[in-house]
C-alpha cells in the first residue's frame, strides 16, 4: 500500500496481505500459496514436461501462446536441455564455483540436494513479491554470483558487450543479482522523503530542494567488500567449447538432418493440426 502524506513531506510504503478466508477449495492451502502455485507452478510443469513428455508440453504451451505445431517442431530440441534443468541440483552448481566462491563442499551440504530449477522459481517469485532473502553471507548467494561471474567471463572472452545488446547492464551480473539481494530501500516496507519541485535554473528553489536532501537524504546502502571472485574460466570454456564441437561436428551434421526427419514422420499429423 502506497501512502502519500504531504504534511509529514514523506511517501511509505507497506506491504498487506489477504488474510481473510475466501469461499474456494483451495485444498488446504493459504490464498498466498494457492496464487503462488497457479502463477509459478505452470511454468515449473511446462519445464517438466519439455524434458518428459511432448504431448503434454504442446498442450500446456498453449497458455503462453504457442501453437501446438511450433512445439511438436522444436520439442525435440529443448527435450535435452529441459531434462538436464529438471535434474540439475544446487551442489553441482556448487562444484562448478569452487574457485570464485571460495566454498567447500561442507558449506553448502545443507542445500545441495535442492533442485536449480526450483531456486530459480524462487527468484522469479522474488522479483514480484519483494526482497529475496539470499544475502550475501549465504551459499545461495555466493554460488549463484560465482555462477553469473562464469558467464560473464565467456562472454568477455568471446568479446560480446552486454550493454549493446541490452541498454544499462553492465553484465549478468548485475542484472540477476538484484534477485538475490537487495542493499538499497526496501521494496516492502519504506519511508521516503518527498522533496520540493526545483525548476532549473531557478536558484532559491533548487537551494531548498537541496536544504531538504542533506536534511533528510535517502538512505544509502554500506558498500561491502565482494564476497565472490570474478572467474577466468572463460577462456578456457570458449576453447574447450569451440574443440567439443570440431570433434563432434561430423556426427552433428548426420544425427541433426536425421532427427528432424525422424520428428516430422512422428508427429507429421499434428504438426498440422
Amino acid at each position: 500500500m502506497l501512502t502519500l502524506d504531504p504534511a509529514a513531506g514523506e511517501v511509505r510504503l507497506s506491504t498487506e496481505q489477504i488474510t481473510e478466508k475466501v469461499s474456494l477449495d483451495l485444498g488446504g492451502k493459504t490464498l498466498q500459496e494457492h496464487f503462488k502455485e497457479q502463477f509459478i507452478g505452470m511454468i515449473r510443469e511446462v519445464i517438466l514436461a519439455a524434458g518428459t513428455d511432448i504431448d503434454r508440453f504442446a498442450d500446456m504451451a498453449t497458455a503462453f501462446s504457442v501453437k501446438k505445431k511450433l512445439s511438436y517442431r522444436i520439442g525435440w530440441l529443448i527435450k535435452g536441455p529441459a531434462k538436464f534443468l529438471a535434474r540439475l541440483k544446487i551442489g553441482t552448481v556448487g562444484n562448478w564455483t569452487r574457485a570464485e566462491t571460495g566454498l567447500s563442499e561442507a558449506d553448502y551440504a545443507p542445500i545441495k540436494e535442492e533442485k536449480v530449477l526450483d531456486f530459480i522459481i524462487s527468484l522469479v517469485l522474488s522479483l514480484y513479491g519483494g526482497d529475496a532473502p539470499y544475502t550475501p553471507d549465504t551459499p545461495y548467494y555466493k554460488i549463484t554470483c560465482g555462477m553469473l561471474n562464469i558467464i560473464d567471463s565467456v562472454l568477455q572472452a568471446l568479446h560480446i558487450n552486454l550493454g549493446k545488446l541490452i541498454k544499462g547492464a553492465g553484465s549478468v551480473r548485475s542484472l540477476v543479482e538484484p534477485l538475490l539481494y537487495n542493499a538499497g530501500i526496501c521494496d516492502e516496507e519504506a519511508v521516503l522523503p518527498i522533496y520540493p519541485v526545483a525548476q532549473a535554473g531557478d536558484a532559491p528553489e533548487c537551494a531548498q530542494r537541496d536544504a531538504a536532501r542533506k536534511a533528510r537524504p535517502l538512505p544509502v546502502p554500506g558498500q561491502q567488500p565482494d564476497a565472490v571472485r570474478p572467474s577466468r574460466k572463460g577462456a578456457p570454456v570458449v576453447i574447450l567449447a569451440v574443440l567439443c564441437l570440431v570433434i563432434l561436428l561430423p556426427f552433428l551434421l548426420i544425427l541433426l538432418p536425421a532427427g528432424i526427419l525422424i520428428n516430422q514422420l512422428r508427429f507429421a499429423k499434428k504438426m498440422k493440426e
